[in-house]
């Protein structure tokens, strides 16, 4: 059932001319946010395989997802959640923490939403790519204990912000109702 509404779905958006046929790269950011999902979705499930860590990938319905686009599961255990970023421009290690953040403050609240937290795998993809320093914070565990232990204050102004930006909205989709 779900393969055939994903299948829909596919089948139902618009195509997109191609337009810079001598780029190298595509150009990810001309997609719309679905459009980016899907894309992730479907590279995911083509790599799932007896070799890869999951067997199952799900896409989330469009709208609020609580940082979390695709699931990944194993054995019907979800192993793992990806986060799809259809930005422009590359991010950087303030945005990539603070998506991270936003994505623990809603486990923590709502812990169902990851029933077996230990050795899940967490993916953030992104259409603009990375700065070098956030590609470094996600490429190298060292990095990243160093980075959390001399800019500890940086990373909790970040979670604070966020919070705080996260409370603001909540505030005001509560007084539109």
């Amino acid at each position: 059932m779900e393969s055939t509404l994903l299948a829909l779905e596919s089948k139902a958006l618009k195509p997109r001319p191609h337009v810079f046929v001598q780029a190298t790269d595509f150009p990810l950011g001309l997609l719309d946010h679905r459009q980016f999902e899907l894309l992730a979705y479907h590279v995911l499930d083509a790599e799932k395989s007896e070799t890869t860590e999951y067997d199952h990938v799900a896409l989330l319905n469009p709208g609020p997802d609580k940082g979390r686009d695709i699931l990944l599961y194993c054995g019907g255990i979800q192993v793992g959640l990806v986060q799809c970023k259809r930005v422009q421009r590359r991010v950087g290690i303030t945005q990539l923490i603070g998506e991270a953040v936003k994505v623990a403050l809603h486990l923590i609240r709502d812990p169902s939403l990851l029933p077996n937290p230990s050795g899940c795998r967490y993916e953030i993809w992104s259409a603009g790519g990375f700065t070098e320093e956030a590609r470094a914070f996600l490429d190298d565990p060292t990095r990243r204990r160093e980075f959390i232990a001399r800019d500890t204050s940086k990373l909790v102004s970040i979670i604070r912000a966020k919070y705080a930006n996260s409370r603001a909205r909540s505030k005001r989709s509560a007084s539109q109702r």
